[in-house]
C-alpha cells in the first residue's frame, strides 16, 4: 500500500484517484502468462503432440505444374492467305477450355495412358512407420472380429470392410475420378495462358500426370483441325469432280454454238464432234486436277499424307498399307522418303498427260470448227456471251475450289493447333504442404496462441479476489494489510533477533472489583479457556507478535483508534468483524485483535455471535453451558452472570460463547430481538474497555446491520483466491451497515509475493 497517496475525508483512509490507466498493461499481461504458466505450458504442448502425430500419420503428397499457352500463331509453308484463322479467345472460351483439360474424357485418354488404374503408386501413398504401425494394429483388430463375431456379423457391424473387388471397368472410371480430384486448372489473371497443376503421391508421377494431361489436350485440338482438313479436302475433291464436268460441257456447247449445217467434207453428225470436244476438256481438266495435287504432295515432302492413292501409281501401294499400319514417326518419316523417290517420275507422268491432254483438246476444237466451217467467235452473240459467262463462271468456280482445295491439303499437311505446352512439369523437390519441422512449429504458435487466450480468458472471467485493488473496490474501504498462512507467517528479519517472552497463566486474580472512578462492578468469570486447546493461529498476536500477521492486526487498532475516535469523541468501545462469506479467518482475526488488545491491559469482552457456525465457541469453549441468550436472560435459579463468561489467564480476555454447546441445548426466537441485543452490547460496554464481536457471514445474518447502533466500526475480511469479489461488493451494499463506520479490509490467506504477482509492482 502506498502511503504517498493515501488521503483524509472524514477522519477516514482513502486511496487517491489513481492516474489514468495506460491503453494496453504490458506489465499485467506478463503477470497473467506468468501466473497462467500451466494453462499455456499444457495448451501448447497439447499441440505440439497433435502435430508430431498428424506429421507421423500424414502422407506426403506432390505437385507438379505445366503451363498451356492458347491462341499459337499459324503456319503456312506455301504462302498466301490462311485458310482458317486463327481462333480468338474470349474469357467464356477460355474459361469452357479449363473445364475441357478436367473432362472425364480427356482424363480417360490420360489414365489410359499413364496406366494410372493399375499403378499402386496412384492409389496409395508410401507409408511412414508410425503409420504403418497403426495400420498393422487396425488388421490386427479387424481379424479378431472376423474370428470373434463372424465375417458376417463383423461386416454388419462396420468392423470389417466388405470384399467386393471392383471390376477392369470399374476401376478404371474409379481411377478417372480420383484423378479429375487430383487436377486444377487455373488462369494467369486475364491472359490465354493455363497452368495445370497435378497432385499424386509421388514427384515423378505428378510430373507425368501434368505432362500427360497438357499434351493429351494440345495433341486432342491438333486431331480435331487435322480431321476437320482432311473432312474438308474429301468434300472438295467431290465438288472439284462435278465442276470439271460442268465446265467441260459449257466450253464445248460454247465451241458448238451456231453450227446448224455440216460442211461439206466433214463428219455428217456434228454431235460427235461436240462429244469429242467436251471429252476432251473434261480430260484436260482432270490432268490438270491430277498434276496440281502430285505438284502439291511433292512440295509438302509428305506425299503418303498429302496425295491421295487414287492418283498414285501401283508402285506406292506398299508404302499406302506400311504408312496406315503404323503410328511410328521414324518409320513413317522413311516411308515418305521413299515415296518422294517415286514421286518425280509420278510428276512426270502428270505433266505429260496434261501435255496430251492439253493436245487433244485442241485437237477437238479445230475438228469441230473444221465440221461446221464457223469459228466459235462467228455465232450468234447474245448465246455466245450467255456459254461464255456460264463457263467462266465454272471455270472460276473451279479455279476456286482448287485454290481451297490446295489450303486444305496444306492444313492437312501442316496442321496448326490454337494451344502449346509453353512450360513442362518437373518432378516437385518437397512434397505439397506444411512438412514436419513447419508443422511442428505452426502447432507450437497455435498451441501457444490458444493457450494464452485461454489463460486471459480464465483470468478476465476469475470471480476471485486477487488483489489488494479488488478487495477495496468491493468493500468500499482501504485495504489495511495482509494475513498470511500459518505456515508462511514468517517474521521480517530485519535485524538482530528479538526474543519474545511467552505470556503467563493465571495473571487474573478471581476476584470481583469495580470499575475505577464508577459504582460499576466487574466480574471475575470461574470458566478459564484451556489454553492448550486454543489452536496455534489463534494466538498469534501473543505468541509471535513481530509477524506479518499480527502486524496486520495492529494496523487494523491504529485505523480505528486514529480515524474514528475524533468522529465520536471517543475511543472507539465496540469492533466487529464481518465477512461474506462463512470460513475461519473471520473469526480467527477476531480473537488475535481481542487478545492483542487485551494484553496490552484494557478488559477485553470478545463475543461469538455467529450463530451459523459459531466458530469460536465450538473451538475454544466446546463445553460451554451458557451463552449469549443466558446473558439476555438473566432469569433463573442456577444462572450468574459470570458463568456466562470465560476468560484466557494469559491476557484477561473475556469470552461470551454463541450458545450452550450441548446438542439437546435449544434457544427461543425472541434472542434475536435486534433491541435486546442492542440493550445488551450496550450495557457490556460499560463494563469493558473493548467489545470484539465475531458477526456471521453478511449473507446469511443480518445482526451486524441490526447491531450497527452500538458498533463504533466493522472490519471486513476476505480470503484471497476463495473470496467472489461481486459477491462481496453485492453483500457491502445490501447488508445496511453503514459505509461510514467500515473501518477498512484485511486480506487472509495470501503473503506479499503471492499478491504481487497479482499486482504491479511499479
Amino acid at each position: 500500500m502506498d502511503v504517498n497517496r493515501i488521503t483524509l475525508q472524514g477522519g477516514r483512509v482513502l486511496p487517491e484517484a489513481s492516474e489514468q490507466a495506460p491503453m494496453f498493461d504490458f506489465g499485467s499481461a506478463l503477470r497473467v502468462l506468468k501466473r497462467r504458466s500451466g494453462v499455456i505450458v499444457f495448451v501448447t504442448s497439447l499441440f505440439l503432440g497433435l502435430g508430431f502425430l498428424a506429421a507421423a500419420l500424414g502422407v506426403d503428397r506432390y505437385t507438379a505444374g505445366s503451363t498451356v499457352l492458347l491462341e499459337a500463331p499459324s503456319l503456312t509453308p506455301f504462302g498466301g492467305d490462311d485458310l482458317y484463322k486463327a481462333t480468338k479467345f474470349d474469357n467464356v472460351t477460355i474459361e469452357s477450355q479449363m473445364q475441357v483439360i478436367r473432362s472425364p474424357l480427356l482424363l480417360s485418354q490420360v489414365v489410359e495412358d499413364l496406366n494410372l488404374s493399375e499403378r499402386e503408386i496412384f492409389w496409395e501413398p508410401r507409408r511412414g512407420a508410425v503409420k504403418q504401425w497403426i495400420l498393422d494394429r487396425k488388421d490386427q483388430v479387424t481379424s479378431f472380429a472376423a474370428e470373434t463375431l463372424g465375417p458376417e456379423l463383423a461386416g454388419r457391424l462396420g468392423l470389417v470392410p466388405a470384399e467386393d473387388p471392383l471390376s477392369d471397368a470399374e476401376l478404371f472410371q474409379a481411377a478417372v475420378r480420383k484423378l479429375r480430384d487430383d487436377i486444377a486448372v487455373t488462369r494467369n489473371g486475364v491472359t490465354s495462358v493455363l497452368g495445370v497443376k497435378a497432385t499424386a503421391n509421388s514427384a515423378e508421377l505428378a510430373a507425368d500426370i501434368a505432362n500427360a494431361v497438357t499434351q493429351t489436350y494440345v495433341v486432342r485440338r491438333y486431331d480435331m483441325r487435322r480431321a476437320s482438313a482432311e473432312e474438308a479436302s474429301g468434300w472438295f475433291e467431290a465438288r472439284m469432280q462435278e465442276l470439271a464436268q460442268q465446265a467441260a460441257q459449257a466450253e464445248a456447247e460454247l465451241s458448238a454454238v451456231g453450227t446448224s449445217e455440216p460442211a461439206s467434207g466433214g463428219p455428217a453428225n456434228t454431235e460427235e464432234v461436240r462429244l469429242q470436244l467436251r471429252n476432251a476438256i473434261t480430260g484436260r481438266l482432270s490432268a490438270q486436277s491430277r498434276f496440281d495435287q502430285i505438284n502439291l504432295a511433292l512440295r509438302s515432302k509428305v506425299p503418303l499424307e498429302v496425295l491421295p492413292q487414287r492418283l498414285a501409281t501401283d508402285s506406292f501401294a506398299p508404302l499406302y498399307d506400311a504408312y496406315t499400319a503404323t503410328n511410328d514417326v521414324a518409320e513413317r518419316q522413311a516411308l515418305n522418303a521413299e515415296a518422294m523417290g517415286l514421286m518425280v517420275d509420278l510428276r512426270d507422268d502428270a505433266r505429260a498427260a496434261l501435255d496430251t491432254a492439253q493436245a487433244q483438246e485442241a485437237d477437238a476444237r479445230a475438228a469441230l470448227s473444221a465440221a461446221t466451217g464457223i469459228e466459235p467467235d462467228q455465232s450468234d452473240g447474245g448465246e455466245v456471251s450467255l456459254l461464255e459467262s456460264e463457263a467462266r463462271i465454272y471455270r472460276q468456280m473451279y479455279e476456286t475450289y482448287t485454290t481451297t482445295y490446295l489450303r486444305t491439303k496444306e492444313l492437312q499437311t501442316f496442321p496448326t493447333v490454337d494451344a502449346s505446352v509453353i512450360a513442362m512439369a518437373e518432378p516437385p523437390e518437397g512434397a505439397t504442404g506444411p512438412g514436419g519441422m513447419k508443422l511442428l512449429l505452426v502447432s507450437g504458435l497455435l498451441g501457444l496462441t490458444l493457450g494464452s487466450g485461454i489463460a486471459f480468458a480464465r483470468e478476465a472471467r476469475d470471480p476471485r479476489l486477487r488483489t489488494r485493488s479488488a478487495l477495496s473496490r468491493s468493500v468500499g474501504a482501504p485495504v489495511l494489510g495482509l494475513l498470511p498462512p500459518p505456515e508462511k507467517n514468517v517474521t521480517p528479519n530485519l535485524g538482530p533477533e528479538v526474543s519474545v517472552e511467552a505470556p503467563q497463566v493465571g495473571r487474573v486474580e478471581r476476584a470481583q472489583g469495580a470499575v475505577e472512578g464508577t459504582d460499576v462492578l466487574y466480574l471475575v468469570p470461574s470458566h478459564q479457556m484451556a489454553v492448550d486447546a486454543l489452536e496455534s493461529e489463534m494466538s498469534i498476536t501473543l505468541t509471535n507478535p513481530l509477524s506479518i500477521y499480527a502486524d496486520t492486526i495492529r494496523r487494523v487498532r491504529v485505523a480505528f483508534d486514529n480515524y474514528f475516535a475524533p468522529n465520536i469523541g471517543k475511543r472507539g468501545s465496540v469492533i466487529g468483524f464481518i465477512s461474506e462469506d462463512h470460513g475461519t479467518s473471520r473469526p480467527t482475526a477476531a480473537i488475535n485483535y481481542a487478545e492483542m488488545v487485551a494484553v496490552g491491559g484494557q478488559r477485553t469482552l470478545l463475543i461469538d455471535f455467529d450463530w451459523l457456525e459459531a466458530y469460536l465457541s465450538h473451538s475454544i469453549t466446546p463445553n460451554a453451558k451458557f451463552g449469549v441468550p443466558d446473558l439476555m436472560f438473566t432469569a433463573g435459579d442456577n444462572f450468574s452472570e459470570e458463568l456466562a463468561f470465560w476468560v484466557d489467564e494469559r491476557t484477561g480476555l473475556h469470552f461470551v460463547p454463541n450458545r450452550a454447546m450441548s446438542d439437546t441445548d435449544t434457544i427461543g426466537p425472541a434472542v434475536f430481538d435486534s433491541g435486546r441485543l442492542i440493550k445488551l452490547v450496550h450495557e457490556l460496554s460499560t463494563k469493558f474497555d473493548l467489545i470484539v464481536i465475531d458477526f456471521p457471514a453478511l449473507g446469511s445474518s443480518v445482526n451486524a446491520a441490526a447491531l450497527s447502533p452500538v458498533v463504533d466500526g466493522f472490519v471486513c475480511t476476505a480470503d484471497w483466491g476463495k473470496s467472489d469479489k461481486k459477491a462481496l461488493a453485492k453483500a457491502m451494499a445490501t447488508c445496511g451497515v453503514p459505509q461510514e463506520k467500515v473501518v477498512g479490509a484485511i486480506m487472509s490467506g495470501v503473503t506479499e509475493d503471492e499478491i504481487a504477482r497479482y499486482e504491479a509492482t511499479g
